[in-house]
């Protein structure tokens, strides 16, 4: 069984979701994604997987609607699903 490559997930993931940028976001975030699995903390909750990209991306779009630029919506996505769970010392 092949690993499915992320990039292209995200891609397919931010354009279904109404992103226009979705090319490099998702490179961007595919990055960000990578350096947090490999310098943080192998703890069971911060698990990044494609199901947190898939609930970072649901948050975006909602951020989205209410007219806000796709980037920080993805942050803000980011911030909600990932960042909040960080220890305070990480």
């Amino acid at each position: 069984m092949k690993v499915p490559d992320r990039t292209t997930f995200l891609q397919y993931l931010l354009a279904s979701e109404g992103f226009t940028q979705y090319k490099s976001l998702s490179s961007s975030l595919n990055e960000l994604m990578e350096q947090l699995k490999s310098s943080l903390s192998k703890e069971s909750y911060l698990d990044f997987n494609l199901r947190n990209l898939n609930n970072a991306v649901s948050i975006a779009k909602e951020v989205l609607k209410l007219g806000e630029e796709e980037s920080f919506a993805l942050a803000y996505g980011i911030k909600q699903t990932v960042v909040m769970r960080l220890p305070k010392n990480q």
